[in-house]
């Protein structure tokens, strides 16, 4: 049997299901965000685990897995029977408390299943829930000790140091230090992109703020986005300086009176090599990867996002990632 798991409103889980559908392999797929979905329990000396598909029971052995789709987490914490239960007595009615005690109960139970799918030999693993999150700052000091260019990152909380980094390197940008924000509403969709820093927008800040990424802003000729998956590298140039609304964020496409060109593009052997060691650093078979090529052919390497999309890579180079990935599991 296949595992998959990962959340309702992914596209790619979609597309690597019905390539699974269509091989005719057996498969089930877990979203974290469906409360239907959940870990009832499992036999620790056995080794068998109860789940809850759309409200029906399910009970199997570890030994039935053979391989395992760690797109998202896969099961959900938002258990129909939290409320009303005797902590919500304990603390004399509904408590914010009790719900909050039960999921770090149930975290335990679902990370004790992650464990045993991971450590077990006879099972195909692509992914990780222990590294499928990363430290950027830390990434980026584990890439230049690996040989790769990274551009030169700051934090700074205050207007007057901004100022004076702004002044002596003259160029910069800023974006998030983890996940950028991503959220939509029934009314507003907001998204962070990364931003170029000028002194009107230094102008209109306050003295102090909250500390943020600040980095030199590198002049490239594209960027790349990088697949990875089991050893290979999937790549794509980004022509974002043909239009100037990509310069600084290709994501600002919307932006642009056209999309910017996206091609197919091979790697320099020395880059993967590089790459390979930080990935096997970062105990990561599988990521997408961001880098921007100078105009003087310097790779840097920006950053890595070991459940990121790959959509957009897939597509437009006529990889068939999806394929490949069902393929593999």
């Amino acid at each position: 049997m296949i595992l998959i798991l990962s959340r309702q409103d992914d596209g790619s889980s979609r597309q690597v299901a019905e390539w699974l559908y269509a091989m005719k392999k057996k498969f089930i797929r877990l979203n974290a965000d469906d409360q239907k979905n959940c870990l009832l329990g499992c036999d620790v000396p056995i080794g068998s685990f109860s789940i809850m598909i759309n409200n029906k029971r399910y009970t199997f052995s570890i030994e039935v897995v053979k391989s395992v789709w760690h797109r998202r987490r896969g099961f959900s914490k938002g258990y129909p029977f939290y409320a009303p239960n005797r902590l919500d007595n304990l603390f004399h009615g509904t408590s914010p408390y009790a719900e909050k005690h039960l999921k770090e109960e149930a975290t335990e139970m679902i990370e004790y299943l992650y464990h045993k799918l991971e450590t077990n030999s006879g099972i195909h693993n692509i992914g990780s829930q222990a590294h499928n999150t990363v430290n950027k700052l830390i990434v980026l000091e584990i890439a230049n000790s690996c040989g790769l260019k990274v551009p030169e990152s700051f934090i700074i909380s205050t207007k007057k140091d901004l100022m004076f980094l702004l002044k002596k390197e003259k160029k910069l940008v800023t974006k998030a230090i983890g996940n950028g924000i991503y959220r939509f509403t029934n009314e507003f969709g907001y998204y962070s992109y990364t931003e170029k820093i000028n002194k009107p927008f230094i102008d209109s800040l306050p003295g102090t703020f909250f500390p943020s990424m600040v980095q030199k802003q590198i002049h490239k000729q594209y960027e790349l986005r990088i697949f990875f998956l089991e050893k290979k590298f999937y790549s794509m140039a980004i022509f974002s300086q043909e239009t100037a609304a990509t310069t600084i964020d290709n994501r600002k496409n919307f932006e642009a009176d056209c999309m910017p060109r996206c091609v197919p593009y091979l790697l320099p052997d020395k880059i993967k090599k590089k790459l390979s060691l930080l990935m096997w650093e970062l105990k990561l078979n599988t990521g997408s990867i961001d880098m921007i090529v100078t105009d003087s052919n310097e790779y840097y390497f920006l950053e890595v996002n070991p459940v990121g999309q790959f959509g957009m890579v897939s597509q437009p180079c006529n990889y068939y990632l999806e394929k490949k990935i069902a393929e593999s599991l």
